[in-house]
């Protein structure tokens, strides 16, 4: 199933959209699902789209069907022409009379094709033949062992132990590609119903010093973050992996960090660390026996032109190597991305920068046994315990409290876009300290509450540094009059605060962001603080990825509603983007971070998935209903969630030693049906 019905915030206001930016190729029935009042678009590309040649279509070996209240799916096509796209053109079921391959060209060229053995209404046939998908499992049948176990556990050097026994340093990590023996971080045995289950069914740990634990699965004390076990893959595109523009290495490093123990020594002793840095894999293969986190950014290959995938030139150290940076990383359970993935030219171009062209411009893939997650509850700001003070969770309001100025409410938050410029969602109150009150003979006491920046105190308006509660004040840019009532509290205070002009700069390209929450305790600033809800999103999120889930599926984890209880009617709050004019009020802020609607010219956050996505089975429509709910922005604002083609992952860029191209991302499962020798 693609797409997803008509999602409404409130009672009337519609949600779009998923946009599809390249072809669609399903084994079984392909269902589009949408209402009139959402969107669902597939654009393809028939020619050059100025880099490669396409001819995109789109095909199921079943049928095509239509979900409840749709006749038909939208389909543009490219117009070299014109630079534009044409269309829309009208797609109908696999039953309707009206079926067509050409989509109302009349060209006879098939774009839409089915698995009936039967003509189209033009009498064109339009048969699509059953693919067998390939396996990560295969065993290569000279050895009967795994072929990603071959170029990794068993990629080392032989060497002796100090009893004179023999290991291959492949087991260590120490190989052609890098081995992860962490069967220990696989959830719930590969039983993928549990861990849907766990995923979206957000519930506050149990722990009374909040953190991510084993009391309710991964989710955190709050319920807000998710934080799964698994080793944390960070690709580094050069040395420095401090962000201090110092290199740290000669070369681009890995950063692999374990949460089973710490790594070994090429001897096999312990390194007495869970984190490691490494040269990229000689072969171009990570393998993770369990989950793998993974974010980055991909280096570039050292040159353009290169004829083969790295060339050592016979030294050890990786620095002098000329070599592609192309990667592929497999996990034997489920891989989660936390995290921006970009190609280098991604991130050049974001950061206003020259690109280096397509043969420099690395590509990753991503191949999982059980799902391919997208995180999104990872790609905000996390509660940071260690640098808390231990037991501010109020169990009663759901709700951290702070009460005395010597407490710290403690975050991060990483991107690895060159400038995040993210927004700052906070749902707070003031709440009185036991024995005070608002107001004492005309005299008003406050909540009075700081958030500090990387050392920095943000700027909540008119130069304050304070942002404060009071009932009997008229609210202003950094001043609100909604405070704790009773439990359940039903009127938080809903801020967004972009950090621009807010004396406080958020650093990207990876480097952890940390911020800080503390309360006032003198003068009339004496009462306590309630924070329900808080998060830190950048305006924008790439994906560069071939993506493929083997027993699962692709699926967007969203986490718990950003305001999951109360009705909202607006707020009076000066210099916040808010837009509480849209939809007549906001009739709800029944919502996650991305549906939020904000005033003209605040970014408005969007994700793009650009690559390729192979899975067993789509998520659940509810699933996706779920996520695009508390993910989609308003229909004026276009699509959060964009998917496109990256036609460059089919393209060669270097051959073997007998001169053969070679498919561009190392080392890709084989599908029966296909022969590879050797490497080709």
């Amino acid at each position: 199933m693609l797409g997803v019905p008509g999602v409404a915030q409130g009672t009337s206001v519609p949600f779009y959209k998923n946009k599809f930016w390249g072809p669609i190729r399903a084994n079984s029935v392909l269902e589009w699902n949408r209402s009139l009042a959402s969107g669902l678009a597939v654009y393809l590309v028939e020619g050059s789209d100025g880099v490669y040649p396409r001819m995109d279509n789109i095909e199921t070996a079943s049928a095509f069907m239509l979900g409840d209240g749709l006749n038909s799916a939208s389909v543009y096509l490219w117009n070299s022409g014109t630079g534009t796209y044409d269309g829309p053109y009208t797609t109908y079921a696999s039953s309707d009379a009206n079926f067509d391959v050409a989509v109302g060209l009349g060209d006879g060229v098939p774009r839409y094709v089915d698995g009936l053995n039967e003509p189209d209404k033009n009498g064109l046939m339009r048969v699509a033949r059953f693919l067998e998908p390939p396996s990560l499992n295969t065993a290569d049948p000279s050895t009967g062992q795994s072929r990603y176990l071959l170029l990794t556990r068993d990629s080392g050097t032989w060497q002796q132990d100090g009893g004179g026994n023999w290991y291959n340093t492949g087991i260590y990590g120490y190989g052609k590609g890098i081995y992860i023996d962490n069967l220990t971080d696989i959830q719930y045995a590969h039983n993928l119903a549990a861990l849907r289950n766990e995923w979206m069914n957000p519930q506050p740990d149990n722990d009374p010093f909040p953190d991510a634990d084993d009391d309710n699965g991964a989710w955190d004390r709050p319920a807000w973050s998710y934080a799964p076990p698994g080793v944390e893959i960070i690709l580094h595109p050069d040395g420095d992996v401090d962000n201090d523009g110092t290199a740290d290495y000669t070369y681009p490093v890995v950063q692999l960090l374990r949460d089973d123990g710490n790594w070994r020594t090429i001897d096999g002793s312990d390194s007495g660390s869970p984190l490691i840095y490494m040269a990229y894999p000689l072969n171009g293969v990570i393998y993770a026996e369990g989950n793998v986190r993974v974010a980055g950014i991909l280096p570039p290959a050292t040159a353009a032109g290169l004829p083969q995938y790295v060339d050592t030139k016979g030294t050890v150290s990786p620095a002098d190597d000329d070599r592609y940076y192309d990667l592929t990383i497999v996990s034997g359970g489920t891989i989660y991305i936390e995290g921006d993935l970009m190609r280098p030219d991604t991130y050049l171009a974001n950061a206003g920068q020259p690109t280096l062209g397509e043969a420099r411009n690395s590509r990753l893939a991503l191949l999982a046994r059980d799902h391919v997650c997208l995180n999104m509850t990872a790609f905000g700001a996390r509660y940071y315990a260690a640098g808390s003070t231990a037991n501010l969770w109020d169990a009663t309001n759901q709700a951290f409290k702070l009460t005395a100025n010597t407490q710290v409410l403690a975050f991060t938050f990483r991107s690895f876009q060159p400038t995040p410029s993210p927004l700052i969602y906070l749902r707070h109150t003031g709440i009185l300290q036991p024995g005070q009150v608002w107001n004492d003979s005309g005299v008003d006491y406050f909540t009075a509450i700081a958030l500090a920046v990387n050392g920095s105190a943000l700027q909540w308006g008119a130069g304050g540094t304070t942002f404060a509660f009071n009932p009997n004040q008229t609210p202003s840019a950094n001043l609100s009059e909604r405070v704790f009532e009773q439990p359940p509290q039903t009127q938080w205070e809903a801020s967004v605060r972009p950090p621009a002009g807010a004396g406080v700069a958020f650093s990207g390209s990876g480097a952890i962001n940390s911020l800080g929450f503390t309360v006032a305790d003198s003068g009339v600033n004496i009462n306590d603080y309630l924070l329900a809800g808080y998060q830190v999103l950048p305006s924008r999120i790439n994906i560069d990825a071939l993506i493929y889930a083997q027993e699962g599926s692709w699926f967007v984890l969203p986490g718990p509603w950003f305001n999951g209880s109360w009705a909202y009617t607006g707020n009076a709050i000066a210099t916040d983007p808010v837009d509480d004019t849209a939809y007549g009020g906001v009739p709800s802020f029944r919502m996650a971070l991305g549906s939020i609607p904000l005033t003209s010219g605040v970014p408005q956050p969007v994700i793009i998935v650009n690559g390729a996505i192979t899975e067993s089975h789509t998520a659940s429509l509810g699933d996706a209903h779920d996520y695009l709910s508390k993910w989609s922005g308003p229909g004026a604002l276009g699509a959060l969630v964009n998917y496109a083609f990256d036609s460059g992952l089919r393209f060669p860029m270097y051959r073997d030693a007998a001169g053969n191209n070679l498919v561009r991302l190392p080392k890709l499962p084989c599908p029966p049906g296909l022969i590879l020798w050797e490497e080709q």
